[in-house]
């Protein structure tokens, strides 16, 4: 265990304090516990206070910092994989190396770096794939197969984001900024996003976003019968009101006629060169 130096002020005696200790009792990363420079600075007359003090100031930094899970990955790039056609005969090696979060039936042909779902069957529809996968899975309540997986968490879902009851006549368009406040929208696709953001994620890029069918409704299929032009309205609706958000990082959708039009396109050869 992490064990703080000794400091002293006017006054007080010297004193130690665990970072992990104030980890867990105010719910924020160890990593925001460790910057004891912050401490030298004060000039409390007791030892509580200067405490007190630096951690107002880091929850007031960094918002909601109190799931393990924030900003994992702050700063790096992060591709998300959702099933549209428009991946249809893709080389998901191209993503080799890169930080990848995959959405349900991705598993079957690449194993991302972290996997999520929210629908309670993916576990049980892709249940080969995933006895063979041993990254992280980051899903909703109850759809995890833990005793399989150890490295995976649940986050849940504020419904009321996507679902009227009660005596609500809107859904609420709060987006949460940590993973401890559940989240926003319905859909793989919007939550996905929502996860990305919420591990730091920048730039984003968005593959397989299409909310189209296009002989088929993803990417492993073939139906020429299937060609409905709009899809996933509700989880449609929830990106678009994550990207108003002003805080978010940049977010780019590598398919050019995708219906979302809220993110600007980058073409997906000049981020992920093909393999001679």
């Amino acid at each position: 265990m992490f064990r703080g130096e000794r400091l002293a002020y006017p006054g007080v005696r010297r004193f130690s304090i665990s970072a992990s200790m104030l980890a867990i009792s105010c719910r924020i990363p160890i990593a925001g516990c460790i910057l004891l420079d912050e401490w030298d600075r004060c000039s409390s007359i007791d030892a509580v206070t200067p405490v007190r003090h630096y951690l107002r100031r880091q929850l007031d930094w960094a918002g909601h910092m109190s799931h393990r899970l924030d900003n994992l990955f702050e700063g790096m790039p992060i591709y998300v994989i959702s099933t549209g056609t428009s991946l249809r005969g893709f080389d998901f090696a191209r993503l080799n190396g890169k930080i990848t979060i995959g959405i349900n039936r991705v598993v079957e042909y690449f194993h991302p770096s972290i996997l999520h779902f929210v629908d309670q069957t993916a576990k049980t529809n892709h249940a080969r794939a995933l006895r063979n996968y041993n990254g992280m899975i980051i899903a909703g309540i109850g759809t995890v197969p833990t005793h399989t997986h150890d490295n995976a968490f649940e986050i849940s879902r504020n419904v009321d984001t996507f679902e009227l009851s009660g005596n609500m006549t809107s859904t609420s368009k709060k987006i949460g900024r940590s993973f401890s406040d559940g989240w926003f929208g319905s859909g793989a696709g919007c939550t996905a996003l929502h996860t990305a953001i919420l591990l730091g994620g920048n730039p984003i890029y968005l593959l397989g976003y299409d909310y189209y069918e296009d002989n088929g409704r993803h990417f492993d299929e073939y139906d020429e019968s299937r060609n409905d032009k709009d899809l996933y309205a509700v989880s449609f609706e929830g990106v678009e009101q994550i990207s108003r958000e002003n805080w978010i990082p940049e977010i780019y959708n590598c398919n050019p006629i995708s219906k979302l039009r809220c993110f600007p396109h980058v073409d997906l050869d000049t981020i992920l060169p093909r393999r001679p």
